[in-house]
């Protein structure tokens, strides 16, 4: 990995070579590009490795500047070339249709960008699928950035089922721009601006669109493939009950979390993982819960988030469970858990107790 990376600011360099490249379609010579980051044309050339976010962040300064084009995120995204996002969107392509490509995307987003860029809310007629800037609020091309994250999605998503769906309603938290028009000529819909969110929403019959490419053998030999690119702190070489933690993280808002499936996923049968956790001094179960409430405290303390949805980003089937689950893990609700993270008193987490082993075996 590229030396300076640290945390969970990182972003892969399929990024970085995907806005080095919309920068050459708008005129930009890429050498001068990356002398203006610090970096040349041979660190790109690692497949699947990672900078730090603040080298994707200087380059979008950069771009966006000689570029000086306020709409440059939008034809960013009209410029990228097929498979320029490698494994993960070649798992998507080969998805059923578009409602999986997109539950794929989010179970292994963090190949992406090392951190949750979307989200995916269940409406009446369809999903409302929201991006979360990774970029502080003080980064002037945010905007930019989310601009070229939600129309890279439609556009590939387009491409990839050979039809020209629309999104039926978009809402951006960026200001107007002085003109509108690409906006709704890329995204084909109605553009809400200065929206509380930044956000896609698509309906029940737009997700059941197939994707030109569906191959359920392929797919699940491109889950593999991604499976090995995320990040260091989640790749093949780290103790087994971190890989199975970052598996189990990434399935859960699919809902698919029998060990059955989490084993093939790493390449092994149920009994080889039970017996490797239980030589490790854990088991399956123990690690789910873990997660799940890992995960619980980090949804809390994000207001925007409901406790349904919560349930529902947990692998929950209803908000019940999720009650009766967090109840037993820290001794109350969420909902109480909730007011006394929005009353300042994080730390109280400290005083809960970690889950403790159980004598059951993984279910």
């Amino acid at each position: 990995m590229t030396p300076g990376v640290t945390g969970r600011r990182i972003v892969s360099l399929a990024v970085v070579r995907a806005i080095v490249h919309a920068a050459q379609t708008a005129g930009i010579e890429a050498a001068e590009l990356l002398a203006g980051v610090g970096l040349t044309e041979d660190a790109l050339s690692p497949p699947d490795d990672f900078v730090a976010a603040e080298v994707e962040e200087r380059l979008w300064s950069v771009a966006c500047h000689r570029a000086r084009s306020p709409a440059f995120g939008l034809t960013a995204a009209l410029t990228q070339r097929r498979g320029a996002f490698r494994a993960l969107e070649y798992l998507c392509r080969t998805s059923p249709n578009l409602r999986a490509a997109l539950e794929s995307l989010l179970r292994f987003q963090r190949v992406l960008h090392g951190t949750e860029l979307y989200s995916l809310r269940k409406t009446a007629h369809g999903v409302t699928l929201e991006y979360h800037s990774p970029h502080p609020a003080s980064f002037r091309f945010r905007s930019v950035a989310a601009d070229f994250a939600l129309a890279t999605l439609v556009v590939i998503g387009r491409d990839a089922t050979g039809t020209n769906w629309a999104p039926k309603c978009v809402r951006l938290r960026r200001s107007p721009p002085e003109q509108d028009e690409p906006y709704e000529r890329v995204f084909m819909a109605p553009v809400q601006f200065k929206a509380r969110t930044s956000e896609l929403e698509i309906d029940a019959e737009t997700l059941a669109t197939p994707m030109r490419e569906a191959d359920p053998v392929l797919c699940s030999i491109m889950e593999g493939c991604v499976l090995r690119a995320l990040p260091p702190s989640a790749g093949v070489g780290s103790p087994l009950s971190e890989r199975v933690r970052e598996v189990v993280a990434a399935s859960l808002a699919h809902g698919d979390v029998a060990v059955d499936r989490i084993a093939r996923t790493l390449g092994m049968g149920r009994r080889r993982l039970q017996n490797q956790l239980a030589a490790a001094g854990t088991t399956y179960q123990h690690i789910l819960e873990e997660t799940r409430l890992s995960l619980a405290r980090e949804y809390l303390a994000r207001p925007d988030l409901s406790v349904p949805e919560i349930a529902l980003l947990l692998g929950y089937s209803d908000v019940t469970a999720f009650h009766r689950a967090f109840r037993r893990w820290t001794g109350q609700t969420p909902g109480a858990c909730r007011r006394r993270l929005g009353s300042g008193l994080q730390s109280q987490w400290a005083d809960q107790p970690r889950l403790r082993s159980r004598a059951q075996g993984p279910k």
